[in-house]
This record gives structure tokens, C-alpha cells and sequence, in this order.
């Protein structure tokens, strides 16, 4: 079995305004705007910052456009083409299944608002994200922070599972949760196809996002079972499952606010994890012992916490 260490660099603990979602960097000398799609790309900075600006989309200039009554995006019915850019329609609209998106590292699929903020809401998970590789699904389709705003969803603002790999995760407010913002997880099955040795969860990247408000995690990240078998399922007697293990995971630049389990939790990254430059106040508001912490490191995980300013939880900064 594989050893956990964690390099924890810096942790600065101060005080912040936390009506104010839009938070000053902190690694100021090293940042700028990384954002290959930003119009203002400094490829000299190390981490970027809140400097980036985004030219507006507008839907007659995307590839497709998700109208307010269609719910399901599936690639294998629409044969969009590698590196194709889906407006979501501006104005409020139910929830959102996007899957089957097989793109590449040079030629992601993006999927944006388009003509003005998209809001969505519903008693069900707001927006999933179902077998896809190297998406972007992101809030800078207009001149608002956040683009894309979540204001009801059962449990999940946005769940990426299923075999998701190689997605980012931008510029989103999420509020009005039962449970979790954004859930990053994909579990064992019984055919074997996303156990852990099969699959990896690759490059899971969240960053520029506003999670408020909600009843569990702002971000839950991996699993908690690394160290051990993943809990029995009914359909799968007499196999031994373990989840899949994640490598690449960035966090970062994130105001996690009012949450009632821990703020960001990641588990299982085993490679290249880095979470910086967070903000978390008002952790743990549900006062549950073991999900009351600011930011929560699992088995597995291996990597890089620095920069995060971590207030006013029940538990454990």
C-alpha cells in the first residue's frame, strides 16, 4: 500500500469580509490570469488570480445551444465535433445532464452560458456530467463572476461521475443545496470498468467558483475509502470493489462560505494534488463530528496545501 504524505507549505489563518464573494488573491506576486481563454493570458504567472477577462458568448455563435427545455446532452446522439463550444441558454431552467463527451487535451468540449446568465434549478442534481473526458464547464460566457448559477438542487449542485476524467469546473455560484456544491467522484462498479487499477480520475480541476449555503461539502473530491474496500453492494456479493484512485487534482481560488459539513474535501489523489489560494468561512454548521472540517485531506492523498484562509467552523481548520 502506498504511504500518504502531505506537504503542507503554508496555512494563513485571517479575517475576511465574508459577505464579499469576490475575494483579493493572495499569492499576489506570483499571480496573473493562466486561463489559456482569457483574453488577457499572462503565461508568465505561476498561479493565476481574479484578473482574467472573458469576451461575452453569444449563442448564435456556438456549435449548439441547449434550450431551456432540453435536459440531456448526449454526444453519442449528437456527434458534435472534438472542440465544439455548447451555449446554455440564458435565463432559469431545470437541471442539466451532459454525457458522453469524449474530447481531447488539445481540443476540449466547453460547455458556457450563452446571451446573459443561465440559472439553474431543481429537486434533482442540478448538473451532471456522465462519461466525459477533457470537458470545461464554465460560468465566463458572460460579464458576470459567475455565469452559471445553481440555486436548488437534491443532493448535488454539480456531480461529475460515471467515468468523468479530465474536466474543469469554473466560475460557477452554487447555493441551495441539500448536500454537496460539487461532487467529484466515480465509484466501483461490479463489471469492473471504473474499479481502482481500471480506472483513474484524471486532472480534476475546480477553481473560481462561489459554493454557499448548502447542507454537506463545498467540494467532495475522491473517496474515502482509499485505505480500505470500498463499503459492500447489494448487486455486487462475494466481489471485493476499491475505488479508483485520482491523480491530478487543482483546487483553487475558490469562496467556499455557510456549509454544513467540510469545506473542501479531497480523497484518494495520489499524485499532483494542489489546493491554494481558498477561501473557507463558516464550516461545519451542522456540527457532525468527522464533517466539520475546513478543509479535509483522506486517505491517499498526496500533495500540495498552501494559501487557503480557513474561518469560523465547528471543527478543525
Amino acid at each position: 500500500m502506498k504511504s500518504s504524505h502531505i506537504c503542507f507549505l503554508i496555512l494563513i489563518l485571517f479575517g475576511c469580509r465574508s459577505e464579499d464573494p469576490d475575494p483579493t488573491p493572495i499569492i499576489s506576486e506570483l499571480s496573473g490570469c493562466r486561463d489559456i481563454y482569457a483574453i488577457n493570458t499572462d503565461i508568465q504567472a505561476l498561479f493565476s488570480d481574479y484578473s482574467c477577462e472573458y469576451g461575452e458568448v453569444f449563442c448564435e455563435d456556438c456549435d449548439y445551444v441547449l434550450g431551456h427545455d432540453q435536459v440531456i446532452l448526449d454526444n453519442d446522439q449528437l456527434n458534435l465535433p472534438l472542440g465544439a463550444t455548447v451555449g446554455i441558454e440564458s435565463g432559469l431552467r431545470k437541471s442539466i445532464i451532459i454525457r458522453n463527451f469524449q474530447g481531447t487535451a488539445e481540443l476540449p468540449y466547453i460547455f458556457t452560458n450563452c446571451d446573459g446568465k443561465s440559472i439553474v434549478s431543481d429537486d434533482v442534481p442540478a448538473i451532471k456530467l456522465h462519461n466525459n473526458n477533457h470537458i470545461r464547464l464554465t460560468g465566463t460566457g458572460s460579464s458576470d463572476t459567475y455565469g452559471i448559477n445553481v440555486i436548488k438542487g437534491k443532493p448535488f449542485g454539480v456531480v461529475a461521475e460515471l467515468g468523468t476524467s479530465n474536466f474543469e469546473i469554473d466560475h460557477l455560484e452554487i447555493t441551495g443545496i441539500t448536500e454537496v456544491a460539487i461532487s467529484a467522484r466515480t465509484r466501483p462498479t461490479c463489471d469492473g470498468s471504473t474499479n481502482r487499477g481500471t480506472f483513474e480520475q484524471k486532472n480534476s480541476v475546480i477553481h473560481h467558483n462561489y459554493l454557499h449555503d448548502v447542507g454537506g461539502e463545498g467540494t467532495y473530491v475522491g473517496g474515502s475509502h482509499w485505505h480500505s474496500n470500498f463499503p459492500p453492494v447489494d448487486e455486487c456479493l462475494g466481489l471485493t470493489l476499491y475505488e479508483p484512485e485520482l491523480k491530478g487534482v487543482k483546487i483553487y481560488n475558490n469562496l467556499v462560505e455557510n456549509v454544513g459539513k467540510d469545506g473542501i474535501q479531497v480523497g484518494g489523489a495520489v499524485e499532483d494534488c494542489q489546493i491554494y489560494n481558498n477561501i473557507v468561512v463558516n464550516y461545519g454548521l451542522r456540527n457532525i463530528t468527522v464533517h466539520q472540517s475546513g478543509i479535509q485531506i483522506n486517505p491517499g492523498t498526496t500533495g500540495e496545501v498552501f494559501s487557503n484562509v480557513v474561518q469560523g467552523g465547528t471543527g478543525n481548520g
